[in-house]
């Protein structure tokens, strides 16, 4: 779909919706300064011109769906009014919207309920297709968490009837939410809440009704300060499912802490009770190095690895991306780079990475741009991807397009060998466009 064909609004009108943490690590801002760099090519078949433009405003999350593998779902907002009009999209493989979704491919979740909302920030797939969506409240400490059918249509078996539940509501507490998984009957997310006068890292888990999974936790929620005590700061950066072959499935999460003001890393895994195994890693904890701080992680099953990603920070702005992975026991993986760090050597932070196809693709911020990275499993750079660097810059201040993208997500869309980036367009007409922009993994 061609942009002038989009309704579309002026940048400066829009104010940005962000996450109503009670701090953030500093991010950034790209610079303008040009470089010579290795450019990673743009897959001109995806899209228009290989981006994918759906609706003005800007993509949050992409989601690759496993039931129907040529879906890819993706949250975000559209409107630059207050309250902002949170959605989230169905696109098929070329970039297009899918109108077996909601007719029309997208839904406008204003348009489901008179609630007044921020933005829409995950999305997550249940066992048998069915989508949960993390919508923000406008203005208030809660979170709006909607179950829509494969269809796009609200699921009234949640919610009692409505479709959502408003955690505030459920759990009597200010909550809100930021990153979904769910499991057999379980929905889990990882959140904030009010703890003692501070605002707090928590998880809570749902029943597929939209109740209170009791067995987790206490009465369905688990606080970070008692699973990790004597720190003073967390923040969890994700959370996933893994199911060891002939073991019990596990909760892996990593949460940012400070000790003795120094930043670590600490991934922990729970039982589905929210228990801490203390067979994972040392007491049930993996302790990065110091100043280490992961934006994510992935899992993978098959090869049983936990895949970390992130900076190491040098001061308040600056660092290097670092890459490391552990197996489901805890520990380092001796075959990645001997089981230690591996640091990338410019300026940066890498954003998100998963393993594909006996590698690990993923992509990051650089001062001046993206860049798109390719490993080999032994942590060396894959110099058959966009030879003979293994890495390749995109967006930001590079021309054509001027792509920016504060979601730390993509997907692999593996049929068509590319990478998709969720963020948004900004036009020389200074307009804002919500956007996928795909990066190949094969030869060009």
């Amino acid at each position: 779909m061609a942009l002038q064909q989009l309704p579309c609004m002026e940048l400066e009108e829009m104010n940005r919706p962000v996450k109503r943490a009670p701090f953030t690590r500093p991010q950034r801002p790209l610079s303008k300064a040009p470089q010579q760099l290795p450019i990673a090519p743009i897959d001109l078949a995806y899209g228009q011109d290989g981006h994918a433009h759906f609706s003005a405003g800007e993509a949050t999350s992409v989601l690759k769906s496993k039931f129907q593998p040529s879906r890819f779902y993706v949250t975000g907002f559209y409107s630059g009014r207050n309250p902002y009009h949170p959605y989230l999209a169905c696109l098929d493989a070329s970039g297009k919207l899918d109108n077996t979704f909601n007719s029309s491919g997208i839904v406008d979740f204003s348009d489901l309920s008179g609630e007044e909302y921020g933005a829409a920030e995950a999305v997550a797939e249940d066992m048998t297709g069915n989508l949960l969506v993390a919508v923000q409240a406008y203005a208030l400490p809660t979170t709006y968490l909607w179950k829509l059918t494969p269809n796009g249509e609200p699921d009234t078996s949640f919610g009692y009837g409505k479709g959502y539940v408003d955690t505030r509501a459920l759990f009597g507490e200010q909550l809100m939410l930021e990153d979904l998984v769910c499991f057999a009957d379980m929905v889990l997310a990882t959140g904030w809440r009010s703890e003692g006068g501070q605002i707090k890292s928590a998880i809570v888990a749902l029943t597929r009704e939209g109740g209170k999974f009791g067995p987790f936790g206490k009465d369905g929620m688990l606080s970070l300060s008692t699973l990790i005590p004597d720190n003073s700061a967390y923040i969890l950066d994700g959370i996933a499912i893994i199911s060891p072959a002939a073991k019990q499935p596990r909760i892996i999460i990593s949460t940012y802490v400070k000790r003795d003001s120094i930043a670590y890393s600490v991934t922990s895994a729970l039982t589905l009770e929210g228990r801490l195994d203390e067979a994972f890693g040392t007491g049930g904890f993996h302790w990065s190095d110091a100043s280490v701080i992961n934006n994510g992680f992935t899992v993978e099953d098959r090869s049983e690895r936990i895949t970390l990603y992130g900076m190491h920070t040098l001061d308040e702005w600056d660092g290097q991306p670092t890459l490391y992975r552990l197996d489901y026991a805890g520990k380092p993986a001796l075959e990645f780079n001997q089981g230690q760090v591996v640091h990338f050597h410019t300026d940066g932070k890498w954003h998100h990475i998963v393993e594909v196809n006996g590698h690990l693709v993923g992509y990051g911020t650089h001062p001046t741009s993206y860049m798109a990275v390719r490993y080999d499993l032994n942590g060396q750079l894959d110099q058959t991807f966009l030879p003979p660097h293994g890495y390749g810059h995109f967006g930001g201040a590079l021309p054509p397009e001027h792509f920016e993208s504060f979601t730390q997500s993509m997907a692999i869309d593996a049929g068509n060998q590319r990478m998709l980036v969720s963020g948004y367009d900004i036009t020389p007409e200074r307009l804002w466009y919500s956007c996928l922009v795909a990066i190949p993994l094969k030869p060009m």
